[in-house]
């Protein structure tokens, strides 16, 4: 559910202390900027990284205290406004869109104890704001950023790394406080709004420990500290047991994203067995298991899947994706090639531009194939698909020139 939390802000002056990226003035959008950015840029943002969650009163309610607790230490007064969302990403992460907009995900959530805590990640998130609008106004002109195959925020994004999604992608992988350490940049409006700046650090060795993995870990970017030994607040540990209760199985649905954007069907399929345990069958747990059984050429397993996710949990996310892709591996190619153009014109996806690639081959189209087949080869040799990718656009290349 999305909270406008009104406030004494400007998405550059938010956190004044610190450093400020090169480039970075004071950035504002207009009103015309943010309803655009939130027609075209977030709803994307919201399959790419995932949905946002419904929360109870209560919790709603100390969010909202603690976002304007630490917005209020800005002097600048602007009619500018924060809005803020827990999404149902399980990976532990939190950032800034274009607009102002904050998320944290519930796998982070589900690491937090304190107030500090949960200050510490959205002062990093609010850090963020100001590169995110700037992208945002610049997205027409944007080009990929170099691809870093060690990074973990780069490899779950691989899928939407398109000149398509040019924005959406830098945006999405972009680290909150650029190359400073973020204690230092976030230490003084924590401490100016009566949080512990230490808590930051303390929740970044929590979960370096457990989960190093973690996305949040790569837009953080602290120097190790001792922990300071501040106990858990049991209002936050009440309010949160729902997430921290979900903490391992969360894990396990994260590690099935990273294995898959790595091309290791054999790890997902068993982190995913993990997660169904932990877990049950949840939606975003049959929803990885569908993804897996189509990666592994299941269509008939998926096609189960995803008619029991519709009956007992509603609508699909981007379910044109998913069931182009299942129809065009059950050969009903009217159906799949409909579906999936359909699918890249409400997000773009590497994969689904192989699977059309395919289609237009198999309906000897290879024009056609070939330049989805280029779109493939955008996102780099680290996708999953670059080496069928690149035997395809040979095959298609050859038939072309044979049929001349």
């Amino acid at each position: 559910m999305n909270r406008t939390i009104t406030g004494l802000i400007t998405l550059a002056a938010v956190v004044l202390a610190g450093c400020q990226f090169a480039g970075d003035e004071s950035v504002s959008l207009d009103a015309e900027d943010q309803a655009s950015a939130e027609q075209v840029l977030y709803p994307r943002f919201d399959l790419a990284h995932a949905a946002p969650r419904e929360l109870g009163a209560e919790l709603q309610q100390k969010l909202d205290e603690v976002l304007n607790q630490l917005a209020s230490t800005s002097e600048t007064t602007t009619e500018a406004a924060f809005d803020l969302v827990v999404t149902a990403e399980p990976d532990a992460d939190a950032g800034c869109m274009a607009g102002g907009r904050l998320f944290v995900s519930e796998g982070l959530l589900a690491w937090v104890q304190t107030a500090d805590e949960l200050a510490g990640a959205l002062a990093v998130a609010m850090h963020q704001c100001p590169r995110a609008s700037r992208l945002w106004r610049q997205r027409d002109g944007m080009s990929l950023v170099e691809f870093n195959p060690e990074s973990e925020l780069m490899n779950r994004y691989v899928d939407y790394r398109l000149n398509a999604n040019a924005s959406l992608f830098n945006q999405a992988v972009a680290a909150g406080c650029a190359q400073a350490d973020c204690l230092g940049a976030v230490s003084g409006p924590l401490a100016a709004g009566g949080f512990a700046p230490q808590a930051l650090s303390d929740l970044y060795a929590r979960i370096q420990a457990a989960w190093p993995q973690a996305a949040w870990l790569e837009r953080v970017a602290l120097e190790p500290q001792p922990p300071s030994g501040q106990s858990s607040d049991p209002i936050w540990v009440r309010l949160l047991k729902e997430y921290a209760d979900k903490r391992e199985g969360l894990a396990e649905l994260a590690e099935i994203r990273r294995q898959i954007s790595r091309g290791r069907l054999h790890p997902a399929y068993q982190a995913s067995l993990r997660a169904m345990r932990a877990l049950g069958r949840t939606y975003e747990t049959e929803m990885m298991q569908a993804e897996l059984d189509l990666h592994n050429l299941h269509p008939y397993y998926t096609e189960r899947i995803l008619q029991r996710i519709e009956t007992q949990f509603g609508a699909i996310a981007h379910s044109e994706y998913y069931w182009g892709w299942t129809h065009a591996q059950l050969k009903r190619r009217d159906l799949a090639r409909e579906l999936l153009l359909r699918s890249i014109e409400i997000l773009p996806k590497v994969s689904a531009h192989h699977f059309l690639a395919q289609e237009w081959m198999l309906m000897n189209d290879h024009g056609l194939a070939i330049q989805h087949l280029n779109h493939v080869l955008e996102a780099g040799q680290h996708h999953p698909y670059a080496a069928d990718a690149e035997m395809f656009l040979t095959i298609a290349n050859q038939r072309l020139e044979q049929n001349r």
